[in-house]
């Protein structure tokens, strides 16, 4: 099966034995990029949003 495999990528596809796989994780790691990206960037906003209203609430107790 793996010779078969083998076989294909370079007889078909001409490439190396490990490109494909290669990017497969390539692309898998830029999209956990991308959403770590997006989820810390909707973190950061929540934080400035309570650090905001703290401020605001320090503020008037004075």
């Amino acid at each position: 099966m793996l010779y078969n495999l083998y076989m294909f990528d370079h007889n078909v596809l001409h490439m190396c034995f490990w490109t494909l796989p290669a990017i497969l994780i390539g692309i898998a790691m830029i999209v956990i990029v991308l959403v770590h990206n997006h989820k810390q960037k909707k973190r950061e906003e929540a934080f400035e949003e309570q650090m905001e209203e703290m401020d605001a609430n320090l503020t008037s107790q004075l």
